[in-house]
């Protein structure tokens, strides 16, 4: 029983040490007025380096707000600011969650998958981004990926996209796993380039290169 309490001691100091540390290390200065939330929130990211994550309808129907401070801890400006406009935050590592206030927490979720080819080759080094946002992975030699999705994934839009391939969009729906086939792109061409070689000039295939009707 001892020990057990020990425990949860150590847990809690640790949870209340992790918040002490991140409301010390971040700081802001920031001098806005009547602006949107959303404005708020990438003046705070461009700052801080924090990863926001948020319901874009929620954050759009709050109203605007206004913020001047220098030096402040992050924490308290972003107390200060959101209870405000009915919203709320909570931190998971580096990523700083807003939802409205009152809301149920569901949590960052966690999806991952593969990616291959039409021919089942795993493909690695694909760009996998969370669309609308700077949030995105890669990836690994193997073609698997893991990237945490907001709490409210309903308007969450996953982008894949790689070189000569065609890239893909595909919307969330709350699943855990999520395999992705990509195909190539059928509007590439084969340019030719004129080439002289010792005693003669002849068209060399360069290829491959994209169609200016991919842009």
């Amino acid at each position: 029983m001892f020990i057990k309490c020990c425990i949860v001691f150590i847990f809690v100091f640790s949870l209340n040490l992790s918040a002490h540390v991140f409301s010390q290390s971040k700081l802001v200065t920031l001098d806005l007025k009547e602006v949107s939330v959303e404005k708020f929130v990438d003046a705070v990211k461009q700052q801080t380096g924090m990863k926001m994550m948020y319901n874009s309808g929620v954050v759009r129907e709050a109203g605007q707000v206004s913020v001047q401070v220098k030096d402040k801890e992050l924490s308290e400006v972003l107390d200060m600011v959101l209870k405000k406009v009915n919203l709320e935050y909570e931190l998971y590592n580096d990523i700083i969650l807003i939802r409205a206030k009152g809301e149920v927490p569901a949590g960052p979720k966690v999806l991952k998958g593969v990616v291959k080819d039409k021919s089942g080759a795993v493909l690695p080094g694909v760009t996998v981004v969370i669309k609308g946002t700077t949030l995105g992975v890669s990836t690994d030699i193997d073609g698997k990926y893991s990237i945490t999705i907001p709490e409210d994934g309903k308007e969450t839009v996953l982008m894949f996209t790689f070189v000569g391939m065609k890239p893909q969009e595909v919307r969330y729906a709350g699943q855990e796993t999520l395999n992705v086939i990509l195909r190539k792109w059928r509007k590439w061409k084969r340019w030719w380039s004129m080439v002289t070689l010792p005693g003669r000039r002849r068209a060399l295939p360069v290829y491959p290169r994209p169609s200016p009707e991919m842009n």
